[in-house]
């Protein structure tokens, strides 16, 4: 625990950090966190009238895209996860942000999917994921959901999923 303590110090002195290379893991985060920011502005900026089906299936591919990003920042890195690398101000950033990305996600998905994103319950009720939730509330909710697992649901009919 010590060594944690000693690099969250040098993580937090901006002049040291500076002189710190960019872990692979977060550096290729920040490469597919910054794909999908512009993804998603692409398709704010395009117009939501675009329903094509090809446009449909790229909202279903980001979504997926999304949410292997959230287990991302969930464990602490892409290939080697490390309990060190929640504490650097990239990653930092980069999970401060992804409730914003969830959001707009959310809202094009909404309007040109007429779908809503996460863990369907047994009541039909869906729970959005959630970063602060820990492995064990994590665990249980997968254990409950249909399907174990979080999907895009059509919000008119809960029991058919978009992917």
């Amino acid at each position: 625990m010590e060594i944690l303590d000693l690099l969250k110090g040098i993580f937090s002195d901006a002049k040291r950090l500076k002189d710190i290379a960019l872990p692979p893991e977060i550096n290729n985060m920040q490469k597919l966190h910054a794909s999908i920011k512009s993804q998603i502005e692409q398709i704010e900026k395009s117009g939501l009238s675009n329903q094509t089906d090809q446009a449909k299936m790229r909202i279903g591919m980001l979504r997926a895209t999304l949410h292997s990003h959230y287990k991302h920042l969930r464990q602490g890195g892409e290939v080697n996860p490390k309990e060190i690398y929640k504490v650097h101000p990239a990653f930092i950033q980069m999970k401060n942000e992804y409730p914003s990305l969830h959001q707009r996600l959310s809202s094009l998905e909404k309007i040109l999917l007429s779908c809503t994103f996460g863990y369907q319950m047994p009541d039909g009720s869906i729970k959005p994921p959630q970063l602060d939730w820990s492995d064990g509330e994590l665990k249980n909710i997968e254990s409950q959901a249909l399907h174990q697992t979080a999907r895009l649901w059509y919000d008119n009919d809960k029991g058919r999923y978009f992917c």
